[in-house]
């Protein structure tokens, strides 16, 4: 009944941490920002940012 126990409590623990793993191993691959940031107020149309679509498709 003791070894019964111990394997139980082993398994719920080995489930416990996957998450925890997943979560370090996400946080590890995450790189920084790739090109530019830019800000638009949208005073004129920046032609070389924006372009107008003749229509709205999903």
């Amino acid at each position: 009944m003791t070894n019964d126990r111990y394997r139980r409590f082993a398994r719920l623990a080995f489930i416990a941490t996957l998450p925890l793993a997943g979560l370090a191993s996400a946080a590890a691959a995450q790189e920084g920002a790739n090109g530019k940031s830019f800000k638009d107020d949208f005073d004129t149309l920046d032609t070389r940012v924006w372009f107008v679509s003749d229509g709205w498709n999903n």
